[in-house]
């Protein structure tokens, strides 16, 4: 995505400014007041689809804020400042252009999310001018951390209003941050199959896996915040941090038996884990399991798991019989083995 435009429109109520600050004495200052972030288009990429900014997606934000603490030393001409600031956005509404949505379904839907950033800064400035008027000059250097988060919250959302059986995009989440947490985390590890390993042992160890906590809409940064999940929120935070530290990795979904493992008693189910490119050659990692299982059935394999759902149409649905079953094979190519566990899953059970 590109870079995000903040413009300051206001600013600000001042207890204490540089430029009153008296020679070799020290000053302090807070500063606050609105903030209009500036409106921005960006372009949308997917298997299937590859379209520039002037029709992707067009992003429009609320009245934000802007808080600035600034400190510093003055020094007679010379003063040595600090800055800390965090600035604030929410976002009001996404626009899909024609080709996302369809002729007739292109347009602006309501949103929830936000953008916020934090930074510092440390300047050097030289004072000049006299009692009539004053100036200054400087330079410095800071740091800024900027998070974004959108999600489509409208009713109207990827319901056609025309003949057309099934809009491209039903639902839309995006998020993004820096990637300076999995650096903090996983810098010092070798890199390659170490680093790897060190990702998918924090995933497995910090997440709680659970099917309740199953949520269509979470993100990997949630799912970090929330230490919760289902083998897709395991894959996909696994998966970026992975990508932060400029691994290439891809979301897979399929079937995992009880092979080689204690049986499990419940039916069953459909499972996700990841694949790392190392060494000119993809390898399996599951952070869910965290240990080597056999016969893994892959049905799809992508960026993400919207990239490969397992039922991606329009319209609602009713589960009435999910049956699977992997068996080890035994020596006959056409026939499971005749001890093998029926684990069918009644219409009654799903209910």
């Amino acid at each position: 995505m590109r870079k995000l435009a903040i413009a300051v429109a206001l600013a600000t109520t001042v207890l204490a400014t540089p430029a009153v600050a008296r020679d070799n004495s020290g000053y302090v200052g807070v500063e606050a007041g609105g903030m209009v972030v500036k409106n921005f288009k960006t372009d949308y990429q997917s298997a299937t689809l590859d379209i520039d900014s002037n029709h992707g997606l067009d992003f429009h934000h609320k009245v934000g804020f802007d808080a600035d603490l600034v400190g510093g030393w003055d020094f007679g001409m010379f003063r040595l400042e600090g800055e800390v600031a965090y600035k604030h956005a929410g976002l009001k509404e996404i626009g899909f252009g024609p080709q996302l949505q369809g002729v007739d379904l292109g347009g602006f839907y309501n949103a929830d999310g936000s953008v916020h950033t934090w930074s510092g800064m440390i300047n050097g400035l030289v004072d000049f001018g006299d009692a009539g008027w004053a100036g200054y000059l400087g330079g410095g250097i800071g740091l800024a951390s900027v998070h974004y988060n959108a999600e489509v919250n409208d009713a109207n959302f990827g319901k056609p209003t025309s003949a057309l059986p099934n809009p491209p995009i039903s639902t839309f989440d995006l998020s993004g941050s820096d990637s300076g947490l999995a650096w903090q985390l996983f810098g010092h590890v070798p890199s390659g199959w170490a680093r790897v390993q060190a990702i998918v042992d924090y995933v497995h160890n910090r997440l709680s896996f659970g099917y309740g906590y199953a949520r269509s809409t979470r993100t990997a940064a949630q799912a970090h915040d929330e230490r919760v999940g289902v083998c897709r929120d395991f894959a996909h935070l696994a998966i970026t941090l992975c990508r932060c530290m400029n691994i290439p990795a891809r979301y897979v979904n399929g079937y995992l038996g009880d092979i080689g493992v204690p049986a499990d008693p419940a039916p069953m189910d459909f499972s996700a884990w990841m694949e790392v490119f190392l060494d000119g050659k993809w390898y399996t990692f599951d952070p869910r399991h965290n240990r080597p299982r056999t016969g893994r059935v892959v049905i799809a394999r992508g960026r993400d798991a919207t990239d490969v759902p397992l039922l991606h149409s329009f319209g609602p649905h009713r589960l009435s019989l999910f049956k699977v079953w992997t068996y080890e094979q035994e020596g006959n190519l056409f026939n499971p083995p005749h001890h093998g566990i029926d684990r069918t899953v009644s219409a009654q059970m799903l209910a």
